[in-house]
């Protein structure tokens, strides 16, 4: 959680800015490799005569050489990354073709179609799971609601106390970061007087002495995703919130001024506050 931007358990992220032996391993690049190594590079080795004793292993796995421009494509848009969110379709249609290779090897074309009716049993089975592993790992929603809104209201209550709030935040047109990560970039620094802390330190401070390394030290909501943050200059407003039971952000936040009567949509859970004029520490 310290360590990953999502703060949420990959391997991608985790690798994000590494290298190994000058090769950098971040997803984008670990991607087009693989495209181009199965989509390219082993169907070509399959064809070559010097590597026979290698070949009952190439004839299992090689995807069809009518897939190789889709791999290649793959390859062409990690490296190029022309839009946003590209890497994340690479990803999806990365698996497609997995999925097509393994269908199309050996099975003739109407076992392969009854083999891809099976796809919708994982699927079934994701959509009847979810609700019923969530039930059992949060508990009620109702509760988490209320829990989550206290700890916004805490974060709240923290972030206007006189200090809390560095000057870098107060020179920034509009920020819009997960707690943690502002709390990293050093936009506030809830010291060891933090209520919603239990007067303790976090993570997210370099060297910082008693961090509670907990779902709270992270600043994740009872749900285990990150609690957010949003200031906007015009208005001397912020929001703190959380995506609520569903996971993910049903309001359209404003980009330039947030008004004090500002309402989530959804059942997106949020708490104003006031950037202006913070309180003074409480004894």
């Amino acid at each position: 959680m310290q360590e990953n931007f999502q703060q949420e358990l990959n391997v991608h992220n985790l690798l994000k800015d590494k290298e190994l032996a000058g090769f950098k391993l971040d997803s984008r690049f670990l991607v087009a490799v693989i495209a181009l190594a199965y989509g390219g590079l082993v169907p070509l080795l399959r064809k070559l005569d010097r590597i026979r004793w290698f070949q009952p292993t190439l004839e299992a796995v090689a995807p069809p050489w009518e897939l190789a421009p889709y791999f290649a494509a793959i390859a062409l848009v990690e490296l190029s990354y022309p839009a946003k969110l590209a890497g994340e379709a690479c990803e999806l249609v990365l698996g497609l073709l997995f999925l097509a290779a393994a269908l199309q090897r050996r099975e003739p074309p109407d076992h392969a179609r009854r083999k891809a009716g099976l796809i919708l049993l994982p699927i079934g089975l994701g959509l009847l799971t979810q609700p019923l592993v969530s039930a059992l790992v949060y508990g009620a929603d109702e509760e988490l609601v209320a829990q989550s809104e206290l700890e916004l209201q805490q974060l709240a209550d923290d972030l206007i106390r006189r200090g809390v709030m560095k000057k870098r935040l107060r020179k920034k047109r509009r920020i819009h970061k997960r707690v943690f990560t502002a709390v990293q970039a050093g936009y506030f620094d809830p010291g060891d007087k933090s209520t919603y802390l239990g007067e303790r330190t976090t993570p997210a401070i370099a060297d910082a002495p008693d961090p509670r390394r907990d779902r709270k030290g992270y600043f994740l909501d009872p749900w285990s995703n990150p609690y957010w943050i949003i200031v906007t200059k015009k208005g001397g407003r912020g929001l703190l919130y959380s995506f609520g039971p569903n996971r993910r952000r049903d309001t359209h936040l404003p980009r330039k001024k947030i008004a004090e009567d500002f309402e989530a949509s959804g059942d997106d859970i949020m708490v104003g506050f006031s950037v202006r004029d913070p309180r003074p520490a409480r004894e």
